[in-house]
């Protein structure tokens, strides 16, 4: 079989240090990147531990205490793995080598699984608040301790299984190598040469996996849309419902103080209202 020139032969990429950023807007960013990090790192940790104390003193149900915590976890994990990478590969070292293969299969993975974990974590939350308002009688059986931890855990797991195509569709790869179903007349490097010497691999999706990387990416935004679309209906359903246990209220003055009392004293509105 006739061996096809090397493309590195024939393009000149002297001109792709120009790309480059100038060093001011690298600082810039670095600046707003390690202000992003420092408030969600505070943020969160905060988050969980008002949780902790709120729980711990009554003021905050157990449910919401546990979804509230995970999903400042989620957060967490997300920040700590998004922005540091994001700022050493793709601000101050845009076109050096990736790290391996393995390590971009695994941080692709662990990126793409913690924000499904957070966007299902909001879904879990608001299913609770949902319950709780519109269905208070039904709210016991969800706020159960094993209810609860089952639907933490549940959203853990989806988001682990959806992120797991990124496990083979991700990969250090060198940039020119043509797309599966496309043809290139030369090779993608030198003979001899190792794409480590050369330093051009980057962390990117493999051509050869592009049919499965396209139906991920779809999969992934037909999830989202889901999850916001319920979590929109949720939110609507809650407040409709704290409205119409509001507009049947009256205003009773006295001589000392100003009270309300509700035309409509049903058990379910009260236990609306209480939520």
């Amino acid at each position: 079989m006739e061996e096809l020139p090397s493309c590195a032969l024939h393009i000149d990429s002297s001109h792709v240090v120009e790309f480059e950023v100038r060093l001011g807007v690298k600082v810039t960013l670095t600046v707003l990147y390690g202000l992003l990090l420092v408030a969600g790192l505070l943020g969160n940790s905060v988050t969980i531990r008002v949780c902790s104390v709120l729980r711990a003193r009554g003021y905050l149900q157990p449910p919401v205490s546990r979804h509230m915590v995970s999903l400042a976890c989620s957060d967490l994990l997300l920040l700590l793995l998004g922005l540091p990478v994001e700022l050493v590969w793709g601000v101050w070292m845009p076109f050096s080598s990736s790290p391996g293969d393995m390590a971009c299969k695994l941080y692709s993975f662990l990126l793409e699984a913690c924000s499904y974990a957070t966007i299902l974590h909001v879904a879990t939350l608001s299913l609770e608040r949902y319950t709780a308002i519109c269905h208070p009688f039904r709210f016991h059986a969800l706020s159960a301790s094993k209810t609860s931890n089952l639907l933490i855990c549940l959203a853990w797991l989806s988001s682990l299984c959806v992120a797991v195509p990124l496990l083979f569709t991700m990969g250090s790869e060198y940039p020119l190598t043509p797309a599966m179903g496309r043809y290139s007349n030369c090779s993608g490097l030198p003979p001899n040469i190792s794409k480590a010497i050369l330093n051009i691999t980057l962390c990117t999706n493999l051509s050869s996996r592009w049919p499965a990387f396209q139906a991920s990416v779809f999969s992934s935004f037909c999830v989202y849309v889901l999850v916001l679309g319920s979590v929109a209906f949720m939110c609507r359903k809650m407040m409709v419902t704290l409205m119409s246990a509001k507009k049947g209220t009256v205003t009773v003055k006295g001589d000392s103080m100003t009270s309300e009392m509700t035309k409509s004293s049903s058990a379910e509105a009260k236990s609306a209202r209480k939520q």
